[in-house]
C-alpha cells in the first residue's frame, strides 16, 4: 500500500467528506497513516526515536497491583499492562488509538482490542459536529480495498441506554460488536491526529533517500558513470549484440553506470572508430553526506520532544565516555518532557476500566512507572562517574 508525500499544509484545508465511503479523509488521499508507517521504516533514525519514545511514555508498566482474571488458558490472559504495550506503539506512531470494547448483558465492559489506525476512519458529522459512526476497513483505504469488507461501529458511549438501544438495533447482544473509542494525544479539536513524524517528514524522507542512493552506490561497485557513443548500427541484430556485450563487462547490476547514445563522427577530425568513451566522476565528497546524515537525524530527533542526544547514543551502543550521572541526567529530562502524555494515557485506563466486569485495580491507581535505561546493569548505580561500557 503506498501513498502520495503528504504537505504539512494539507492540514489546514477544509476536511474532506467522501460520501460514497462514508468517511471523513485522513489525508490529501485518505491514506496518511500508510505514509507515517512508510516513513517510519525507511528512516533509521525516526524508527528509533519512535521506538525510544515508546519506551517512555509506556515506561516500566503501572505501579499498581492488578488483580488476575479467572481463566481457563493463562496463555489466553490479557492484562491491562498487555493492553498499555498493545496501545502505546499505535500512540508512538501515530499520536491516536482506536480500541474496540466488548459489553456483557450487564452494560459491563469485558474485552479490548485495538485496531490499527491505518483500518480506521470517522464517520459524517451531524449538524452538532457530533461523530456518531466510526468506519472500519481490515483492507486499508487504498483504491483496491474491497468495499464489501466495510465495517461500520458506534463511537464509544458506555451509558447502558445507550448501549440497550444499540444491541435491540443489531437484533440481540449475539450481534453485537461493541464500540469503538478513538483516543487522541494531540489535535484534540481536530478530527484526526497529527504524528510526530510530520514535523520532520522532510528530513525522516532524506535518510530514505540517502539510504537508496548508498544501496545503488553499492550494488554497482563503487563505479563512476561511462558514456558510450557509438555510430549507428547497421541492424538492430548488431545493436542488441554490442548491448549484451556491455552487460557481460559490466554485469546486469552495474549497468545503470554505463549510457549508450548513437551519435555521429567527424571522419575530418581523424574519427574513425566507431566508439567513443566519456568518464563520468562522482566528485561528492564523504563529509558532505556525513552532514547531511547528522543534520537530519538531529531535526528527526528533536521532533520527537527533543531526545537528549545521551539516550540515542546508548541506544546505539555509542556513549563512549559518557558518565552514568550524564546519562541518569538525560532518562530524567526525557521522563520529564514525556510526562504529560503519560498522564493522559492513565486518564484513558482509568475510564477503560471504569465498570469493568471485574474490579481488576481495587487500588484505582493507574499511575505509569518512570522507563529505566540503566535497569539492564549497564551502570552500576553506585558509581556516579563510571564510563559506559561500549565495546562490540
Amino acid at each position: 500500500m503506498e501513498s502520495k508525500l503528504i504537505s504539512v499544509d494539507s492540514r489546514k484545508k477544509k476536511p474532506v467528506y467522501n460520501k460514497q465511503l462514508g468517511v471523513i479523509f485522513n489525508g490529501e488521499d485518505n491514506l496518511y497513516p500508510v505514509l507515517v508507517e512508510n516513513l517510519i521504516k525507511s528512516s533509521p533514525t525516526t524508527g528509533q526515536c519512535v521506538e525510544i519514545y515508546e519506551s517512555f511514555i509506556g515506561g516500566s508498566g503501572f505501579e499498581a497491583e492488578m488483580v488476575e482474571e479467572p481463566t481457563d488458558n493463562l496463555l489466553e490472559t490479557f492484562t491491562p499492562e498487555d493492553l498499555l504495550f498493545e496501545i502505546t506503539p499505535e500512540l508512538s506512531k501515530h499520536q491516536e488509538v482506536w480500541i474496540q470494547i466488548g459489553y456483557n448483558a450487564a452494560y459491563q465492559k469485558t474485552e479490548f482490542e485495538v485496531i490499527p489506525d491505518e483500518f480506521c476512519r470517522l464517520g459524517e458529522e451531524d449538524s452538532e459536529k457530533y461523530i456518531g459512526k466510526i468506519i472500519v476497513n481490515p483492507d486499508g483505504w487504498d483504491r483496491r480495498a474491497d468495499k464489501k469488507k466495510i465495517q461500520i461501529f458506534d463511537t464509544y458511549n458506555p451509558r447502558p441506554e445507550v448501549i440497550q438501544e444499540q444491541v435491540e438495533r443489531d437484533g440481540g447482544w449475539h450481534n453485537y460488536k461493541g464500540q469503538i473509542l478513538h483516543f487522541k494525544l494531540n489535535n484534540l479539536k481536530g478530527h484526526y491526529a497529527e504524528s510526530l513524524v510530520e514535523k520532520c517528514y522532510m528530513f525522516s524522507d532524506t535518510e530514505a533517500s540517502m539510504g537508496l542512493h548508498f544501496n545503488r552506490t553499492v550494488r554497482k561497485g563503487f563505479k563512476d558513470a561511462w558514456i558510450i557513443r557509438h555510430k549507428k548500427f547497421d541492424s538492430p541484430q548488431k545493436q542488441k549484440q554490442f548491448e549484451g556485450n556491455v552487460r557481460t563487462v559490466y554485469g546486469n547490476e552495474n549497468t545503470g553506470s554505463v549510457l549508450t547514445v548513437e551519435d555521429e563522427f567527424n571522419s575530418e577530425a581523424g574519427e574513425e572508430s566507431k566508439f567513443k568513451f566519456d568518464f563520468l566522476e562522482d566528485k561528492t565528497k564523504a563529509g558532505k553526506y556525513e552532514h547531511f546524515e547528522t543534520s537530519s537525524a538531529n531535526f528527526i530527533r528533536k521532533s520527537f520532544f527533543n531526545i537528549p542526544p545521551q539516550i540515542i547514543d546508548f541506544v546505539q551502543g555509542k556513549l563512549g565516555n559518557s558518565s552514568g550521572d550524564d546519562l541518569r541526567a538525560a532518562e530524567s529530562l526525557y521522563n520529564k518532557s514525556t510526562s504529560k502524555h503519560r498522564k493522559r494515557i492513565e486518564r484513558l485506563f482509568s475510564e477503560l476500566y471504569r465498570n469493568y466486569h471485574i474490579n481488576i485495580n481495587p487500588s484505582g491507581d493507574w499511575t505509569i512507572g518512570l522507563y529505566k535505561l540503566m535497569e539492564d546493569g549497564t551502570i552500576q548505580e553506585n558509581d556516579e562517574t563510571t564510563p559506559i561500557d561500549n565495546e562490540e
